[in-house]
């Protein structure tokens, strides 16, 4: 086992934060942020923040670490406020403010995607679920904090000292590091692989409206505007949405805001209406709202027990990357004409392996990039989804650096290159 010297960055904030112990301790006027120094790509991290005096309205968790310092409202952000406990960027409700001396752990499961937060010990559960997506789209993600409208004093422990509260089982010092990892040698270059991932959360957020906090909810009819498609993700019991009377066919989907792999669903039955319930259908994928893939057919679903969700595993070789799925049903479970509802609409995503070229075998490169020994991989099974050029080479230059990667033009044609 090693450790990483991570601490808060002072060369990756907004605003004059002012550091000390080490850069573990920032005092942070109003409205300034700071992200500490190192991401992780995968495994499982904890790391504990203490309000040490000044305001307890603050956002910490984490952010992508590549874009321009972010707002906690903006889409690269996954975070809680410690005033009220609201969860961001969705500001919804989560757990409970904090006060001075309390400290709050952050757990971060990069391998399902999972962020929880846990206060004075004690767990307020999952806060978010798409993690993975977050990379994905956005990059390496850091912790993250932002100041509120006075100045607070917080100190975080990524591991340096010995945590305050238990560490969650299975999970390591955020400044964890091991030598009991490998990369892939092929002809003197080097490779990292991530795993690919079924994530048991489903991968639409906790919905408000038909388009917040993002995506689009949507359906061939709705009923009132009490039932509108968005209530069949807004991951509670008796929010439904509800078709218009007088057919037994319809469809409801949700569209992502990038493009998705979807491997299961669920469909949750309503309480007092199993009648209404979906009975004969397919799931469809598309990208254009115009010619849909047929990826799932059911027929005769009956329902018999209560806000009691059924899954449905898509066939391997029918999972493909759509941006809007839906549910087309032709018949519900009653023998006449009548609505059609769905309790809860769950989706959940499949993420294919990255392949990481590496620029040499180097230390940092085994500890950011090695995979551990306990890792299985399957190519034949699995299809690579991203290849990513790790560029390591940089000389000093002014203010700024100058990055160096030599391109094989007989590999890789160019056309052009400009600087700007």
């Amino acid at each position: 086992m090693g450790v990483q010297l991570i601490y808060l960055d002072p060369n990756d904030t907004s605003g004059t934060v002012t550091l000390s112990n080490n850069n573990l301790t920032a005092s942070m006027p109003s409205g300034t942020i700071i992200r500490a120094n190192y991401a992780h790509i995968k495994g499982k991290y904890y790391f504990e923040v203490k309000l040490d005096s000044g305001t307890t309205i603050m956002q910490f968790g984490i952010a992508s670490k590549l874009i321009s310092i972010p707002s906690p409202t903006s889409v690269y952000v996954r975070c809680i406020n410690g005033g009220n406990g609201n969860r961001y960027p969705e500001n919804t409700s989560y757990g409970t403010g904090w006060v001075v001396g309390d400290v709050i752990g952050v757990a971060l499961d990069l391998d399902s995607g999972k962020l929880e937060f846990y206060k004075n010990g004690v767990n307020m559960g999952i806060s978010h679920t798409d993690l993975n997506n977050l990379i994905s789209q956005y990059g390496e993600i850091v912790p993250y904090f932002r100041s509120g409208s006075t100045n607070p004093v917080i100190t975080v422990n990524f591991g340096a000292s010995a945590f305050k509260y238990t560490v969650p089982v299975g999970y390591y010092p955020y400044n964890y590091s091991t030598s009991n990892k490998f990369l892939i040698s092929s002809e003197n270059e080097y490779y990292s692989l991530t795993p690919e991932v079924y994530s048991t959360e489903t991968a639409i957020p906790t919905m408000t409206s038909n388009t917040t906090p993002n995506g689009r909810a949507f359906a061939s009819s709705v009923s009132s505007s009490t039932y509108e498609p968005w209530r069949a993700f807004d991951k509670a019991d008796g929010g439904t949405y509800l078709s218009v009377g007088a057919t037994t066919s319809g469809y409801l989907g949700y569209e992502f805001i990038k493009n998705t792999m979807v491997y299961k669903y669920s469909i949750k039955s309503y309480a007092n209406n199993f009648a209404g319930m979906p009975k004969d259908w397919t799931f469809e994928g598309s990208n254009d709202d115009e010619n849909w893939a047929v990826l799932d057919t059911q027929v005769n679903q009956i329902w018999t027990t209560a806000n009691t969700d059924k899954d449905y595993t898509i066939d391997i070789n029918k999972i493909g990357s759509y941006k809007m799925y839906r549910l087309n049903w032709t018949a519900n479970n009653n023998i006449s004409t009548s609505n059609s509802i769905v309790n809860e609409f769950k989706m959940f995503e499949y993420t294919l392996p990255k392949l990481f070229e590496l620029p040499n075998q180097s230390e940092q490169n085994f500890l950011n990039y090695g995979m551990s020994k306990d890792t299985s991989i399957n190519l034949s099974k699995s299809k690579i989804l991203e290849r990513r050029y790790i560029v390591q080479d940089n000389a000093q230059l002014g203010s700024g650096k100058v990055f160096k990667q030599k391109i094989d033009t007989t590999k890789i044609p160019i056309k052009k290159a400009s600087i700007t």
